[in-house]
């Protein structure tokens, strides 16, 4: 077997762009992208570049796994905004 058989047959990163269900309350759900995704990729890497000492830490990293959140049930468009404020 070739590893890009392979690769294709077994790999997560399609599964993590995908995302998974996550009930909140009742009929409200998030999708949740995975930390394989293309996405949690690029956000593990941007998470090393912020500075842990920073007063704005907890809010850019807050920020940054909000863009985990691929949609969700509410009434209103999912914005990074909205997702930050959720979580």
């Amino acid at each position: 077997m070739k590893l890009s058989d392979f690769l294709k047959e077994n790999a997560t990163r399609p599964i993590h762009n995908e995302g998974s269900k996550l009930d909140v309350d009742g009929d409200q759900y998030l999708i949740v992208m995975g930390p394989d995704s293309d996405v949690g990729r690029e956000i593990a890497m941007e998470r090393y570049r912020l500075d842990p000492e920073s007063k704005d830490f907890a809010a850019n990293l807050r920020g940054l796994y909000a863009r985990l959140i691929k949609s969700w049930s509410f009434d209103e468009p999912i914005t990074i905004d909205l997702a930050d404020e959720l979580l």
